[in-house]
């Protein structure tokens, strides 16, 4: 592999990483104490480490920045890196997964079927975040990396469980 090719690994990689680190960020920042990932921080008496309120004050984000993206930044993030993944020409293939998931969890939301609110945002940026991932030309050599592939998708689905609403 060449320099240059080996620097776009890193700036790609490097790049789904920061695009991670915001939508935790977001949760840790912006969402209340009633997502695991805040309730974990509560239980360390971490709460206060981030300078939530002066970071709010400073940077107002608004309600869909909040509640839809940070769904939308891990729709994104695991559907590239499945479509990275992919070997098969199925209809319903594994690049799909994140997709029909997130989906499929609005819709469990809509029914009640579990905690949380279904929102119309969330949908339409759940979608728009499929589509532009799957038409992603970014490279990653997962083939040659399985290793880290499987850690990105079990980190991507962790952080997933992690901002789940738990009353």
């Amino acid at each position: 592999m060449s320099l240059k090719y080996n620097k776009l690994l890193v700036f790609n990689y490097l790049y789904l990483i920061l695009l991670s680190v915001l939508a935790v960020g977001i949760y840790l920042v912006y969402r209340d104490s009633s997502i695991l990932i805040n309730q974990f921080f509560l239980s360390l008496e971490l709460e206060n480490i981030f300078a939530r309120k002066q970071i709010q004050e400073l940077l107002p984000l608004p309600h869909w920045v909040i509640y839809s993206l940070p769904g939308a930044i891990w729709v994104y993030i695991t559907t590239i890196l499945a479509v990275k993944f992919e070997k098969t020409e199925r209809k319903y293939t594994i690049a799909n997964y994140p997709i029909l998931f997130s989906v499929g969890l609005e819709l469990f939301q809509l029914f009640h079927f579990t905690d949380g609110t279904f929102d119309w945002v969330d949908l339409i940026l759940i979608l728009i975040a499929g589509y532009f991932a799957k038409r992603s030309n970014l490279e990653f050599p997962l083939n040659k990396y399985p290793r880290f592939l499987n850690l990105a998708l079990i980190s991507a689905f962790l952080v997933l469980f992690l901002s789940d609403v738990h009353h």
